[in-house]
């Protein structure tokens, strides 16, 4: 069944638009007669526009979640609003919709994925467990990563069936949040931090029943990563750590048009995240 498309768009600088409109602009490729809607949220007003008018030209509905200058919902909570069934979010939807599926706006497709078939609750790229000692962690501290499937790119089969598991683990957990990224430090290593990146708690309970996208279907579409976030874009492309090489070139690429430039890099990012 060809699922309903969600694309999750939020530019605030406009220097980094092209970082926001790349899914957009690429989706009639991977989704070619899929019902489309893009869930603005929180754009500043002259990115908004661009949206706009790139959502018509892809025959996609353009919905914003926010007015103009409010400040965008934080991104788990859009995730959790189109599981949980949040009006403000969730009022073009329905059960009848079939598969759902959710994309970052710094995609870009090179196939068609609507004919996939698509099993267990939810599918997505896998990104391992590791651990790090860049990015949010502070200099001679390490992170260690849960696993997650990334929330760039979700294929949820069946809303209903992923909605109730939900339902059922907090009836027993009741703390237990699905969505919100997190970070502890270790009882018994003050160097340590245990980070749980978005939504890795929906997949630490859910784990059996999650399928990671293959290598065939990994090869449809690249990612930019970062794209609604310009000072980490900044940052990483000025000092790239070992493995992030590949950010200020993607960008670069993406910024000036070259498109073909990019293809194949998730091949790099997956050295990064599996090495």
């Amino acid at each position: 069944m060809i699922p309903t498309v969600c694309i999750l768009t939020h530019c605030p600088n406009i220097t980094y638009l092209y970082a926001t409109l790349t899914t957009i602009q690429t989706i009639r490729i991977g989704f070619p007669t899929a019902r489309v809607l893009v869930l603005e949220n929180g754009s500043i007003p002259e990115a908004r526009q661009h949206i706009m008018l790139a959502a018509t030209a892809a025959e996609a509905e353009y919905l914003p979640l926010t007015g103009l200058w409010v400040p965008p919902i934080p991104h788990h909570e859009v995730l959790r609003g189109l599981l949980q069934d949040e009006p403000h979010i969730l009022a073009p939807l329905t059960p009848s919709d079939g598969p759902l599926v959710v994309l970052d706006g710094d995609l870009l497709f090179w196939k068609s994925c609507e004919d996939w078939q698509v099993t267990g609750l939810l599918a997505g790229r896998l990104i391992p467990a590791r651990v790090v000692s860049h990015a949010q962690i502070l200099v001679g501290e390490q992170g260690q990563l849960l696993p997650r499937l990334h929330t760039s790119f979700w294929w949820i089969p069946d809303r209903t069936a992923l909605q109730q598991r939900i339902m059922e683990i907090r009836r027993t957990h009741v703390t237990w949040d699905a969505f919100t990224p997190w970070m502890v430090p270790s009882p018994l290593d003050p160097l340590l931090w245990y980070v749980g990146d978005t939504a890795c708690n929906l997949y630490g309970a859910f784990r059996a029943d999650c399928t990671p996208f293959t290598t065939a279907q990994l090869d449809c579409y690249d990612h930019l990563f970062m794209g609604s976030t310009p000072g980490l874009i900044a940052h990483f492309s000025s000092n790239p750590f070992p493995g992030f090489e590949w950010v200020p070139r993607v960008h670069a690429a993406a910024q000036r048009g070259d498109w073909a430039a990019i293809r194949g890099v998730w091949r790099e990012q997956e050295a990064y995240f599996t090495g």
